[in-house]
């Protein structure tokens, strides 16, 4: 017990020392990845920009009825052709 509570202890000091915004498990991850490469090699991943990025899901434009137009007192409207 007192094993994985130094091993979590050194993880989160780890952690905020670099000063990174991942998660403790985002680190863990990565830290397993990277445990035979060098420091620099480590830091250089941990601080990666993302290649791609994401707009989210777009949403479709919705029409919105026109009003007719006036001129006066008298109204301009289109007629319809019925299919």
């Amino acid at each position: 017990m007192f094993l994985s509570l130094t091993a979590y202890c050194l993880a989160l000091i780890l952690k905020l020392k670099t000063g990174t915004n991942k998660t403790l498990w985002e680190f863990l991850l990565l830290m397993r990845v990277y445990m035979y490469d060098s420091w620099d090699t480590f830091t250089a991943k941990l601080f990666r920009k993302k290649s791609k990025t994401s707009k989210g899901r777009q949403k479709v434009p919705i029409e919105k009825k026109k009003d007719p137009q006036f001129q006066g007192s008298v109204a301009k409207v289109k007629v319809q052709k019925r299919k």
